[in-house]
């Protein structure tokens, strides 16, 4: 319970007045407690020494009476009592705070000056609006622009990241050296790799063909055309008889066997049939006439299993008359 203690003092400095007549107004000049016991509020207790105490009254403003109740001590007049619910208000530091400026917590109390420096720091509403009105700094997401100044969300950051490889994929496949081999031209092996100096050198040391050395073409087969023109099989200087028979030796040798070119002469022509499809034949109507026809001839196959006879050289003289 909150006590309200006072006392009352005389003229000289010390000295203290007991037994006196009290009485204590509120704001409302309205008595709230007396020495007399009275009907009139609480009761004053005289401790008989010059001081006195009352309990029980409420917080507020309190006026001390002495002797008469018009009559005001003026040293009491308006005095502020706080009673145990004032007191333990007043000791709550949650809400009442000591000012702090350094302080950087939830509960330090800045000061008006801290605050007032604090907010100078910072821009107007006015600045602000300016500045989140700049469509330079501020951009709105456009996930499927391509400029310089289009800004992604990011998810589409993220799902592109995605589909890019992580560093140690690319040093696992840069570090792979069946995929990425070190020049070696000293190498012969099936993994070894020739430089393009390597290469063009090598091609260069080859022999060289043309389009006229070709015969065929995509999707066929390729056969090498010979230049008999740099061989010594066909002699212009002999008779042909004898470049025939050099002709047929040749070809035995090339795997051509020997039915290739038949007899060395024939007196009558070869029959084109199935027998004779491919083979070469030399032929003179008779090498003792004074005419005759004499040539080199070729059985072919034509469509549908037909044959024919192809004439590649034939010459005449006396004027003619082989058949």
């Amino acid at each position: 319970m909150a006590r309200f203690s006072f006392g009352i003092f005389g003229q000289g400095t010390d000295e203290l007045l007991a037994g006196m007549e009290i009485s204590i107004k509120n704001a409302s000049n309205t008595i709230v407690a007396t020495t007399s016991h009275s009907s009139q509020g609480s009761s004053i207790t005289d401790n008989n020494d010059g001081t006195y105490y009352v309990d029980g009254l409420a917080y507020g403003l309190y006026s001390v009476y002495v002797g008469s109740s018009s009559v005001v001590q003026e040293e009491l007049n308006n005095i502020w009592f706080g009673n145990e619910d004032v007191t333990t208000h007043l000791d709550n530091t949650t809400k009442h705070r000591t000012i702090n400026d350094s302080g950087t917590g939830a509960y330090n109390l800045f000061s008006a000056s801290k605050i007032i420096s604090s907010l100078a720091l910072k821009a107007d509403d006015a600045d602000l609006t300016s500045h989140t009105g700049d469509a330079g700094i501020h951009r709105e997401i456009a996930d499927t622009g391509t400029s310089a100044t289009v800004l992604f969300s990011a998810s589409k950051i993220i799902s592109s990241l995605a589909l890019k490889a992580d560093d140690a994929d690319l040093t696992s496949h840069t570090g792979d050296a069946d995929k990425h081999r070190e020049i070696n031209d000293l190498g012969t092996g099936v993994t070894d790799l020739w430089s393009g100096s390597k290469i063009m050198t090598y091609v260069t040391n080859k022999a060289t063909f043309s389009s006229d050395d070709f015969a065929g073409g995509l999707g066929s087969d390729v056969t090498i055309k010979q230049d008999f023109n740099d061989q010594t099989i066909l002699d212009n200087t002999k008779r042909l008889n004898q470049n025939l028979e050099t002709l047929q030796s040749y070809l035995v040798a090339m795997g051509g066997g020997s039915n290739l070119l038949c007899d060395v002469q024939h007196s009558t022509h070869l029959t084109a049939n199935a027998t004779n499809h491919g083979k070469i034949y030399y032929y003179n109507s008779g090498p003792e006439a004074n005419a005759g026809t004499f040539g080199l001839y070729f059985i072919a196959s034509g469509a549908n299993s037909t044959y024919e006879r192809l004439t590649i050289v034939e010459e005449t003289w006396g004027g003619g008359g082989g058949n």
